[in-house]
């Protein structure tokens, strides 16, 4: 890793996956995205302001420090997270599936892809009319948030939701997206 510095002015990219580090060196302004899934990291160190992108599956992560402000793209999946910190205004996907949330912070004005299945999630909050896919599947939901008509995939199976609630969604999905309507009700 000390060979790093020498590059640090024209690297943009770092890839420390699967190599079972329990700790980052400290991370350099420029960079613009990290991977470092498939480790046993516990904390990420400070995130510079440059970075973009964000693959971090498969850690012992808990919570998370400040988010970069220029972040777009943030998978943290198979975590340990209990809570999330504000979400940047330019994120356009977030991928916080299998953890142990019971909360999401305010959502992006710009957020496309949301997966938060497999959480304690008891509520959503509002969502945001950019988004596209949505799975909040395997949680504690009792009620679905108001939906945006931009919404093209929507997976909200295993929660507490009453069946009147999902008869809201598929009428929702017959009238906004007959295709997967059908789709759903003939298996296909």
């Amino acid at each position: 890793m000390k060979y790093i510095k020498k590059f640090e002015s024209i690297l943009t990219t770092l890839n420390y996956s699967n190599r079972q580090l329990t700790e980052l060196p400290e991370l350099y302004d420029g960079l613009k995205e990290l991977y470092c899934s498939f480790n046993n990291l516990s904390e990420l160190p400070d995130l510079p302001d440059t970075l973009e992108t964000i693959y971090c599956t498969e850690n012992k992560l808990t919570e998370l420090s400040k988010l970069p402000k220029n972040l777009i793209t943030l998978l943290i999946n198979d975590n340990k997270l209990v809570k999330l910190p504000y979400l940047p205004d330019g994120l356009e996907q977030l991928y916080v599936d299998d953890n142990k949330l019971t909360y999401l912070p305010e959502l992006p004005n710009r957020l496309f892809r949301l997966d938060c299945r497999n959480n304690k999630l008891v509520e959503m909050p509002i969502l945001p009319d950019t988004l596209v896919e949505f799975d909040c599947s395997d949680n504690h939901l009792s009620e679905l948030p108001i939906l945006p008509n931009s919404l093209e995939y929507l997976n909200c199976e295993n929660n507490n939701l009453p069946y009147n609630n999902l008869d809201v969604y598929n009428k929702w999905i017959e009238i906004n997206h007959p295709h997967i309507f059908i789709a759903r009700k003939f298996n296909m």
